[in-house]
């Protein structure tokens, strides 16, 4: 299993439209990927305007997959 983290900073009036995003587009997407276990996103508590993207792999060849398909 492979975890991989993407870390984003994000202006805090434009944070409700990535939760958004993410939640209408990308975990949906994500869901039809073969090998992806599970995708979320996460607000740090001390720095508001910082999260991060989490997923979760079968294997380190899911992910590079996924990279190279065009839809990452």
């Amino acid at each position: 299993m492979l975890m991989r983290l993407v870390q984003v900073r994000v202006k805090l009036e434009r944070l409700p439209e990535l939760r958004k995003n993410y939640e209408e587009q990308i975990i949906p997407a994500l869901r039809g990927v073969p090998g992806c276990l599970y995708v979320g996103l996460i607000q740090s508590v001390q720095h508001q305007d910082e999260c991060i993207s989490m997923t979760l792999w079968e294997g380190q060849q899911f992910a590079d997959e996924y990279e190279r398909s065009g839809l990452y």
